[in-house]
């Protein structure tokens, strides 16, 4: 059975204002996602997921919205 594993940003800086709130599954600390992630996704750090990423029974997964997401806030930067 694979695992699915969101990789998450440290909570601060918050990247985009409704980003949600959480907490690293392994090691606790803060970390930020997208609403519209999968909530049955195992929230890790980025330092945590580093080793899930090599196993074999991984997925890492996105949502088509949160690569717009990315893309308009990757806009907005820019300008």
């Amino acid at each position: 059975m694979s695992k699915t594993v969101l990789v998450c940003a440290a909570l601060t800086p918050l990247h985009l204002f409704d980003n949600l709130a959480g907490r690293c599954a392994d090691c606790g600390c803060g970390v930020q996602y997208r609403p519209r992630a999968p909530a049955d996704a195992r929230k890790l750090c980025f330092e945590c997921a580093l080793p899930s990423l090599e196993e074999n029974d991984t997925k890492l997964v996105t949502t088509p919205r949160m690569v717009e997401d990315f893309q308009a806030y990757m806009q907005k930067k820019r300008h």
